[in-house]
């Protein structure tokens, strides 16, 4: 067996950003840029929903296009109209701006109205999109509303998923807190899925004689495995 080491690539910066912003957060800090695929992709981030309602494909926006119409959608050829793009245009720009307000306290208010505006316009994958879910997790956290995080952190998964890949740390203590949240919840299928899915994450990040495989995770899955065979 083989290793290309020189194929390894190593994130110094969170990866739920914009290219060209965290190719400019690694200049500044660590004086270098990335050349993975994550970085030097042409696909773009932005992503609009397919106005066809049978489809619900994401359709690239590039941001130095903005003038013009997006391609036609890659899945089933509808196009966007040129209204629905302005208004497009125009929630990503209020969004850009909340998410700039919230950029050291997150407020779970103006998260849900960035989130109402995105409604129908936005892609779930599309970043701006899942950096707003983000936030409206973590906040509803702290604000103690169980029912809304789960209902967010759900929600959350296929961005943390597409952004963050399979095997990333941050995936796998998402898949902790929404497996946690599910069973305080008493929703206890769902926490074990949750929690399986943690489990294999974590197991190889941290390894399984780290503390938060050991002392956190394991129990909750016990409790889950536990609390499911009982009904």
């Amino acid at each position: 067996m083989y290793f290309f080491f020189l194929q390894i690539f190593i994130s110094y910066i969170d990866l739920l950003n914009f290219p060209q912003d965290r190719q400019a957060e690694l200049q500044a800090m660590y004086y270098f840029l990335c050349d993975c695929n994550l970085c030097t992709s042409i696909q773009s981030p932005n992503m609009i929903l397919c106005p066809n309602q049978d489809c619900g494909q994401g359709i690239s926006v590039k941001q130095q296009d903005h003038e013009q119409l997006p391609q036609p959608c890659p899945s089933c050829g509808v196009y966007i109209k040129a209204d629905t793009y302005k208004k497009y245009l125009e929630v990503e720009e209020f969004t850009r701006h909340h998410l700039q307000v919230m950029k050291d306290i997150a407020y779970l208010d103006v998260c849900k109205v960035c989130l109402k505006k995105q409604q129908g316009l936005f892609h779930n994958l599309d970043l701006l999109h899942v950096k707003v879910l983000d936030l409206a997790f973590e906040s509803s956290i702290e604000m103690g509303q169980w029912e809304k995080a789960a209902e967010f952190g759900q929600e959350l998964v296929p961005g943390y998923q597409k952004y963050y890949k399979e095997c990333h740390p941050l995936l796998g203590i998402h898949y902790l807190k929404l497996g946690k949240i599910n069973l305080y919840l008493k929703k206890f299928g769902e926490a074990l899925d949750m929690l399986k899915s943690a489990e294999q994450v974590i197991r190889v990040t941290h390894g399984d004689r780290h503390t938060l495989y050991r002392d956190q995770l394991m129990p909750l899955l016990n409790e889950a495995q536990g609390e499911l065979g009982k009904t």
